[in-house]
């Protein structure tokens, strides 16, 4: 089947990530979604996305060119289900598109329920159930480093490095070129080229992030190339023991959660001793420092307006230290990213 994978408009579900990359690049159980979706319906002949991303992926198409067209925020899992659409079903969740099989012209409308992520801390609790069920360990451990997979597997790939006394708790997952230092993870995902001292525990970090030092971070995610000062920590639990809200865009979700920690935007960077309440965004290229108990807007400076040009620079010299070259289309989906958040 002939299928692509749209991309709802901003601000949508996947805030801070899906500004700055589509959402089907996200982290879903130890994979990315597109890795899922691939695995359960081949290679996608195409993307339906917007303009911010088009030099990056090629999505120049229209909607009559699919045979299915898929939101890129379904739970993997169901994906199967999709094939249960009638030719000519276009399937919604509330005010959101699931998926359309067939023309649209000639589409019947249907409701279904469950379908779609509702936010990114699905993607957080997802790490929970790891796809993987024994421990394969090809990175280098020095001595004095405990794996402990008594509690789910622990993978580590080749070319990681575990620093001696850093223990690692199951479900896990290093990936290659990462450095652990000296550190305490559980339950949680850790991409490529990544430094991660201090405390992990159930959450996600994006590839090229550093969190070299200590400081703690509880049901989270951080995104690609975000940076971490040292003492920086998330609080993942309120003081009532209630459960956390999440603000996307204008609107306010209950997670349902006792606890949810941070979410770090790709390019973020975090100053030293920095506090970040339970369920907050820092949005992607933002700096901040001090409390942050309130969402922050992307591309600020300490809460002010950022300059672009020297956004990029810094984003090209974090690169350059992985020796990864800042590409024209990835400056294009910033510049965009940009320009689409402060455009008033």
């Amino acid at each position: 089947m002939k299928y692509a994978i749209f991309e709802e408009e901003y601000p949508n579900r996947m805030l801070p990530f899906s500004l700055t990359r589509p959402s089907f690049e996200l982290i879903y159980r130890y994979k990315k979604i597109i890795d899922w979706y691939r695995e359960k319906l081949g290679n996608p002949a195409g993307y339906l996305l917007p303009h911010r991303f088009r030099e990056k992926y090629n999505s120049d198409y229209e909607t009559d060119d699919f045979d299915l067209i898929i939101n890129s925020t379904i739970r993997p899992e169901l994906l199967g289900k999709i094939d249960e659409l009638k030719d000519g079903n276009s399937a919604y969740e509330g005010s959101r598109l699931v998926a359309i099989k067939g023309s649209k012209k000639r589409s019947e409308k249907i409701t279904v329920k469950g379908y779609l992520l509702q936010g990114p801390w699905e993607l957080v609790k997802s790490i929970e159930n790891p796809p993987f069920t024994k421990s394969r360990i090809e990175g280098k451990l020095e001595n004095y480093t405990i794996i402990d997979d008594s509690r789910g597997p622990v993978i580590i790939e080749s070319d990681s490095q575990i620093e001696a006394f850093s223990r690692i708790v199951g479900p896990a997952y290093i990936s290659s070129g990462s450095k652990i230092s000296s550190a305490r993870i559980s339950g949680s995902f850790v991409g490529n080229g990544c430094r991660i001292g201090g405390e992990l525990e159930r959450s996600i970090v994006d590839s090229f992030t550093n969190k070299a030092h200590y400081g703690f971070f509880g049901d989270s995610y951080l995104g690609i190339n975000a940076n971490v000062g040292a003492g920086s920590t998330s609080s993942n639990l309120k003081n009532t023991y209630g459960t956390v809200k999440v603000k996307l865009g204008n609107s306010t979700f209950h997670t349902g959660e006792i606890k949810i920690g941070a979410f770090l935007g790709d390019f973020s960077r975090i100053s030293i001793n920095t506090s970040i309440m339970a369920g907050k965004l820092v949005g992607a290229g933002a700096y901040v420092q001090g409390v942050v108990n309130k969402n922050v807007k992307p591309f600020t400076f300490f809460n002010r307006k950022g300059n672009l040009e020297l956004i990029i620079e810094h984003i090209r010299r974090a690169l350059a230290r992985r020796n990864i070259k800042l590409d024209k289309p990835l400056e294009t989906v910033i510049r965009n990213a940009y320009n689409v958040v402060w455009r008033s």
